[in-house]
């Protein structure tokens, strides 16, 4: 899985706060949120602690953060357990 970024984006609209506030409040680079947000390059997959750090600032439980994967992305056994 992969952390969504639109979600992040529009939890931080919601409470009305800015990309350099949401950053603050996680401690990390507003920089580095704007990638996370849009999925530019360099974004990446923030760390689990990041995860859970921007799950309590936001006030969302840590799924809500995350992409499933695609089916074609998991993994053979676990195409075959769902089959």
């Amino acid at each position: 899985m992969d952390i969504n970024g639109k979600r992040i984006r529009e939890r931080r609209k919601e409470l009305g706060w800015t990309l350099a506030e949401l950053a603050r409040q996680v401690g990390i680079n507003p920089t580095h949120l704007w990638r996370i947000e849009t999925g530019a390059k360099g974004g990446g997959n923030p760390s689990a602690k990041t995860l859970r750090k921007f799950a309590e600032v936001l006030d969302v439980p840590e799924s809500e953060l995350l992409t499933p994967m695609e089916p074609d992305e998991a993994a053979p056994q676990e195409l075959a357990l769902a089959g």
